[in-house]
């Protein structure tokens, strides 16, 4: 049924693209058929001037009419319905063949390349059947048109091979009639047995059949190879489009995967945002109550990008709360973590990550470093600074290594800022990054926002920083604030 899916998917993809190809061949031939219609006209006012020598019947009431029709008609149909029409292409190149027989009809040993126009114009559809038919007709038009070029066309020695100042006794040299030129025919193959129509199928048309053949077979087999160029790019973009799709939906149960109600509260604080280097990305954060007095808080960062990433970061972010239990320390939750995502880990995919657990009772705050930046953090009305320890090594990293805890007070007024390392390392047009000593300037900044207004304002300055150069890697923050009376409110609101 998937297979069934996929073929009418591409098929229909197939169809669409071919279709829109045809309107566009259909939208430049109409209107080189007007281009061709003028050169009619010039023809026309050539004949006028007596450029050409050619019977008044045929330019006066056949070769303008026909030469006006062409201007008018295709550039009126293109306007309309009719040009989606699957025959409408035929009727345009049936147009076009008809203003080259106009053409090679007046002047048969002028017309070559014009014949050729008509074989590489069907190219343009990239259907080896329109080919076929254009090359066929267009063999038999051309035959056509030079035995009766002898007749009504321009005068050609070449062609009829013969000496009008004698015929009949009548001087012709200035304007031979296709009356006299037919009689001579007559009285060359009568008088002489020589067949001139055969002559000049032989001396005109044969040699003129072979180069619009090789036109042909050159162009068609461009043609078919352009088409299955065309099928291919078709093929990739729908099986880029399909990504696209699959890429936006992972990106939806990503952002669906991170948690968006913060609690709001004059004791306390928390914002925390995530922009992706792609569609999907390998940062995340976290926060959730383990039990009434314990609040655990994560920011952490996955190797690699897409959808590699993003599968191991759902992975560990699950690791992480469903193992973060009552009673549990950090370093035994992640070291167990640890122990799990080395095992089968055959692509080396490793996490970054800083666990924080604050228990809201003792104010005793417990983390994690695993291989993670330092966070920020402040005390009351002091500014911010690094809260650096000895960081252990990435989990995912190496199976049986022993994380070790780090603690501190949380005093009244405590912030921090977590963060992955998008921030520091966002890099502008000259490769210059936006670097720890900016980040700790525009978090002192203006130390009384709240947690969602410190967030984006970094933000806002990192994006002015790189002013516009591309993102490299998923920047990730996540600000916590806790107040005197923080503790009823956060076992109330997280």
């Amino acid at each position: 049924m998937a297979e069934r899916k996929k073929k009418k998917s591409l098929y229909d993809y197939d169809r669409k693209l071919f279709t829109e190809n045809e309107m566009n061949a259909n939208y430049y031939l109409a209107r080189l058929l007007a281009i061709f219609g003028g050169i009619l006209i010039i023809i026309f006012l050539l004949y006028l001037f007596r450029v050409f020598e050619i019977r008044d019947y045929t330019a006066v009431y056949v070769f303008f009419p026909m030469n006006a029709a062409i201007l008018i008609v295709p550039i009126f149909l293109e306007k309309t319905k009719i040009k989606y029409s699957p025959y409408f292409k035929y009727f345009l190149l049936g147009l076009f063949i008809l203003v080259i027989s106009l053409i090679n009809l007046i002047i048969p040993k002028h017309g070559i390349l014009g014949w050729a126009c008509c074989v590489v114009l069907a190219t343009h559809y990239y259907e080896p059947k329109v080919g076929r038919i254009v090359f066929g007709v267009t063999l038999a038009m051309m035959l056509l048109c030079i035995l009766g070029g002898m007749v009504y066309g321009e005068w050609d020695a070449n062609l009829l091979n013969g000496n009008f100042h004698e015929l009949n006794g009548v001087d012709e040299s200035l304007y031979i009639t296709p009356e006299s030129r037919f009689e001579y025919l007559r009285e060359m193959l009568e008088v002489h047995g020589e067949n001139r129509w055969l002559t000049a199928v032989g001396f005109y048309y044969m040699p003129r059949a072979l180069f619009l053949t090789i036109t042909f077979l050159i162009t068609e087999t461009l043609s078919r190879r352009t088409r299955e160029m065309l099928k291919r790019s078709a093929i990739s973009a729908m099986e880029k489009e399909r990504m696209g799709t699959e890429l936006s939906i992972a990106s939806k149960i990503q952002i669906a995967m991170l948690p968006v109600n913060y609690p709001k509260s004059s004791k306390y604080d928390l914002y925390a945002l995530m922009d992706p280097a792609k569609e999907v990305g390998g940062d995340f954060y976290d926060f959730f109550r383990i039990d009434d007095s314990h609040v655990c808080f994560l920011v952490a960062d996955v190797s690699g990008k897409g959808i590699p990433a993003a599968i191991f970061m759902a992975i560990t972010k699950v690791l992480l709360k469903t193992n973060m239990k009552p009673g549990s320390s950090p370093d035994d939750v992640v070291s167990y973590i640890n122990e799990l995502l080395c095992k089968d880990n055959e692509a080396g995919m490793f996490v970054t990550a800083w666990v924080g657990v604050l228990n809201t009772e003792t104010r005793v705050l417990n983390f994690v470093n695993a291989g993670h930046n330092p966070p920020l953090f402040r005390k009351g009305n002091d500014e911010f600074t690094f809260l650096k320890t000895k960081p252990g090594l990435v989990m995912g990293g190496l199976a049986g290594y022993k994380y070790n805890k780090s603690s501190i007070e949380v005093p009244d007024g405590f912030s921090i800022i977590m963060y992955t390392d998008g921030v520091t390392e966002a890099t502008n047009s000259v490769n210059e990054m936006f670097g720890e000593d900016r980040l700790i300037k525009e978090a002192n900044s203006d130390i009384d926002l709240c947690c969602e207004e410190i967030a984006r304002n970094i933000r806002g300055k990192i994006s002015e920083f790189v002013d516009g150069a591309a993102q490299f890697d998923d920047i990730t923050m996540l600000c916590f604030q806790f107040s005197p009376e923080t503790k009823s409110e956060l076992n109330k609101g997280v």
